[in-house]
């Protein structure tokens, strides 16, 4: 998902707001049963002034769900010029159905 989106973040500008789909290939009904997490990319001098928020769907039915990042940039920031890669990871699980058998 390179380049998401060319406009350079600024500190004090309003958040950067990626709309990302979840599927869940685990069945129709299932949840994200942990927090999203940032986790920056250790070759990234630029993911240090990255202040990242979550918001997100709990349940995800039937097969997706949402989850939305907001990205800005913290003041120590300020005087940085270049990029920042990193990694969004998050864990979710499938809903077990109480299955029937027909006679």
């Amino acid at each position: 998902m390179w380049p998401y989106c060319t406009q350079p973040l600024f500190h004090s500008a309003i958040p950067v707001i990626v709309n990302c789909t979840v599927l869940n290939g685990l069945g129709v009904v299932g949840s994200i049963v942990d927090r999203p997490v940032f986790v920056p990319s250790p070759q990234s001098k630029g993911a240090v002034f990255l202040d990242v928020a979550f918001t997100y769907a709990p349940t995800l039915w039937p097969w997706t769900g949402y989850l939305a990042v907001h990205l800005s940039v913290n003041e120590d920031g300020v005087d940085f010029t270049g990029n920042a890669e990193v990694c969004l990871s998050d864990a979710h699980a499938a809903t077990q159905c109480d299955a029937t058998t027909l006679d």
